[in-house]
């Protein structure tokens, strides 16, 4: 290192230790009671007021347990889908379930015989092949109009070799495509350290979680035969495909994407030729290593479903233990009413619990009402105490946080943490020792996840790499988890109510991320929800929480754009 690097590289250390010595003296004098929160004003227009009670009357009705808010999540029907094929490649095959899978996709099919991945999308082609495949694997016959219409437009937007990345995969592990089709999974390389680009340490969580069972399946290549009776020959414009491996995106000649295309092709050449013992078993051991205790991985649905299939393949039979939990997990996704059963990807408990204890409390339940008290009791008892993989680019952070769904201890994410802290403020006012811990444990989490760029990600730190979204592995574009204006004016609004001000450092630089992040039009665009208008959501609340002046222009923009939108009933849509 030279003089010259030195003395910057120290000057940055001290400006950070000057700045949490700052930050720690600011919040312990929150803590000890000195700096005021804000107060919600109180409801005086008679229709609101009475709207507010049917309201609150509402929300209490939602309680799960009598405790805590969990609210069905809905996600593409494919998963649905995908859950009947887990069934079948696991050989645990439930008629019941099926039965009630099969309704719920046929019911929720697309006019244009597709399947959907939002409510309100013309169709999607690679999850409306999922939905079909899984519906004759279940037995449905494919000659009734349901069938036909979803093998029209199959057809007619390019047939199953259009299909993306998992559909290659999944129609791979059933033998309905080639594995010389499926695009490689390298673990020699996506195993190594964060030091080496394309780790998957450099990868968004959900993808990394994922991988590394696809990854193990990919070298072992499996099929699972369930015979003729659900081939899906009908789908394929040209049948020759079905062996043919090609870009899964498009790429122009002279490109990164089209470089990293053709590294693909000899990364299927180094998969060959490379020892796999070692590797597998070290994937192996870290995928046993990531289950939660209770049988999740990662809180969501593809993990538990590729786990699973990996295991078996590795020699689990369906009575070990780590099958049998993650079986558990997957049904515990399950939203079931008489007639249906719908997959969901996850589910929402400690968010919706967060949210409905901030709503309670502003439209006027007191926060020693025992509904509070017990719903802020079960939001602590479920703070994480455990380091996951969040350490691994953010080695000053210690736990003290919590996630999104019931469990997922390994991958802990920003966003629910700040809003479980505003939604538990008021309580550390009853000077609890716990509470007070626990409260100051979170804060102290999110204030070390801030990125070098000042904003907030999701899940992990530094996770922004854009040429991972040249990989043909990538065709969602959803390998990174960079900061996102929404996230940051969250996290902003939380400290802004423990009194931190534009005078913070780190709160100047979060402001600073806003700026750079703005579009053109005046919004910001919101990752984790739909889509302007939340990420306008997010940010105006947080600059106004740490009390930067909302007239300045740039602020404005967003305010003007927000008026421009408004809808003819008074509105937004």
């Amino acid at each position: 290192m030279s003089a010259k690097n030195g003395k910057q590289f120290n000057n940055k250390k001290q400006t950070m230790v000057k700045d949490s010595k700052f930050y720690e003296k600011l919040l312990n004098t929150y803590l000890q009671g000195s700096v005021e929160a804000a107060k919600t004003a109180p409801i005086t227009d008679t229709k609101i007021s009475t709207a507010t009670k049917k309201a609150i009357k509402h929300l209490l009705k939602q309680r799960k347990k009598d405790t805590f808010w969990d609210g069905k999540i809905e996600d593409t029907p494919a998963l649905t889908a995908q859950y009947i094929l887990y069934m079948h490649y696991m050989d645990m095959v439930d008629k019941e379930k099926q039965k009630k899978c099969v309704n719920y996709l046929l019911n929720i099919q697309n006019e244009n015989g597709s399947w959907r991945i939002y409510a309100g999308d013309e169709g999607d082609l690679s999850y409306t092949i999922h939905s079909y495949f899984g519906l004759k694997v279940a037995g449905v016959d494919p000659n009734i109009p349901a069938m036909k219409k979803a093998k029209e437009y199959i057809l007619k937007n390019g047939g199953a070799e259009k299909g993306n990345v998992e559909t290659r995969f999944l129609l791979a592990l059933f033998g309905k495509s080639s594995w010389k089709r499926a695009v490689p999974i390298p673990l020699h390389i996506v195993m190594l350290g964060k030091w080496f680009p394309l780790s998957m340490y450099n990868m968004a969580y959900w993808i990394r979680v994922t991988l590394v069972s696809m990854g193990i399946l990919y070298y072992l290549k499996p099929v699972k035969d369930l015979g003729t009776y659900c081939d899906i020959d009908e789908l394929w414009l040209d049948l020759k495909m079905k062996k043919k491996y090609t870009c899964p995106k498009k790429v122009k000649p002279f490109s990164i994407g089209n470089l990293f295309y053709q590294l693909s092709k000899f990364a299927k050449w180094l998969v060959k030729v490379l020892p796999k013992d070692r590797m597998l078993k070290k994937a192996l051991r870290w995928v046993l290593e990531h289950q939660d205790e209770s049988g999740d991985w990662g809180g969501i649905y593809p993990p538990m479903m590729y786990g699973s299939f990996m295991l078996k393949e590795m020699g689990y039979d369906n009575n070990s233990e780590v099958i049998v939990k993650a079986k558990q997990a997957i049904e515990r996704f399950h939203y079931v009413t008489e007639d249906e059963i719908m997959q969901m990807s996850c589910v929402s408990p400690i968010w919706d619990t967060a949210w409905a204890i901030i709503a309670l409390n502003r439209a006027g339940m007191p926060y020693d009402d025992s509904v509070i008290q017990k719903a802020k009791d079960w939001l602590y008892s479920k703070q994480i105490w455990a380091e996951g993989d969040w350490k691994i680019h953010a080695p000053n952070a210690k736990p003290g946080m919590w996630a999104f769904q019931h469990y997922n201890d390994y991958y802990p994410d920003t966003d629910d943490t700040a809003v479980v802290l505003m939604a538990l403020q008021e309580s550390i006012k009853d000077g609890k020792e716990s509470e007070i811990k626990g409260f100051k444990a979170g804060c102290d989490w999110l204030y070390n996840m801030q990125n070098p760029d000042g904003g907030w990600a999701a899940f992990e730190r530094k996770i922004d790499k854009k040429f991972l979204l040249k990989i043909p592995l990538n065709d969602l574009d959803n390998y990174i988890d960079p900061s996102t204006p929404e996230l940051t004016g969250r996290i902003l609004e939380l400290f802004g109510r423990l009194g931190f001000s534009i005078d913070s450092p780190f709160i100047k630089k979060g402001i600073e991320s806003l700026k750079v992040q703005q579009e053109d039009f005046g919004s910001w665009d919101g990752k984790w929800g739909v889509n302007y208008i939340y990420g306008a959501f997010g940010v105006l609340r947080g600059l106004g929480a740490i009390g930067y002046n909302m007239k300045e222009p740039w602020v404005q923009k967003c305010v003007h754009w927000l008026f421009s939108i408004q809808n003819q009933d008074g509105g937004w849509g």
